[in-house]
């Protein structure tokens, strides 16, 4: 059986009225469970599917946090 590639994503959260990093942010994948928690600088790293083309190539990461507006 073939092995589904994959890659690594990561960035940094941050408010727009504030360049420091947001610690506690959940990242996740949008229609799976994949998922992880920016750290005490607002840093996150996930790993997902390699789907650089054809159908299905537009993954989408969703951003949640406590008192704010969830964002795709």
């Amino acid at each position: 059986p073939a092995v589904a590639a994959e890659r690594t994503v990561g960035g940094r959260v941050t408010a727009t009225d504030s360049p420091e990093g947001m610690p506690g942010v959940n990242v996740s994948l949008k229609g799976s469970s994949r998922g992880t928690v920016t750290d005490r600088e607002g840093r996150y790293s996930l790993t997902i599917p390699d789907r650089s083309e054809g159908p299905g190539c537009n993954l989408v990461l969703v951003f949640s946090f406590v008192g704010y507006e969830r964002q795709e």
